[in-house]
C-alpha cells in the first residue's frame, strides 16, 4: 500500500494566513503607488495604505491569536471567536486612528480598507 501524505492541518491553517497577509500587503502597496502615480498627493497615498493597513493589523492579529496552539475543540473555537473579535476591534482602532487624530481622506481610507479586504478574501478563496 502506498504512503499517505498528511499535511498538519495547523501548519496549513499558518501557510494560508502568511499568504493572506502578503496578498494584501502586496495589494495595498499597489493602490497606494496607483494613487501616487495619479498624482493624488501623498496625503491621499498614506491614507490608502493606512485604511489597508487597519485590516492587515486585524487579520495578523487574528492569525496570531487564532494559530496560537493546537488545542481540543471547545478551546480552538472558543480562541477563533475571540480572535475574530480582537481582529474588528484592531482594524476599527486603527481605521478610526486615521481618520479622527491623523485627518486622513475617508475615501481614501476606505478605499485602502476595501481593496484589503477584497484581497484577503480572494486569497482565502485562491488558497484556502
Amino acid at each position: 500500500m502506498g504512503e499517505t501524505s498528511l499535511i498538519d492541518p495547523f501548519v496549513e491553517g499558518k501557510q494560508l494566513a502568511v499568504r493572506v497577509l502578503l496578498w494584501q500587503v502586496l495589494t495595498v502597496l499597489t493602490l497606494a503607488i496607483a494613487i501616487f502615480a495619479l498624482d493624488w498627493g501623498v496625503t491621499a497615498a498614506v491614507a490608502a495604505v493606512w485604511g489597508g493597513s487597519a485590516v492587515i493589523a486585524g487579520q495578523g492579529v487574528f492569525s496570531l491569536r487564532h494559530f496560537s496552539r493546537i488545542d481540543s475543540a471547545p478551546r480552538m473555537l472558543n480562541r477563533f471567536f475571540g480572535a475574530a473579535a480582537l481582529k474588528w476591534l484592531v482594524l476599527f482602532a486603527v481605521f478610526g486612528c486615521g481618520l479622527v487624530w491623523l485627518k486622513l481622506p475617508a475615501g481614501e481610507l476606505l478605499a485602502g480598507l476595501i481593496v484589503a479586504q477584497l484581497a484577503g478574501t480572494w486569497a482565502f478563496l485562491r488558497y484556502g
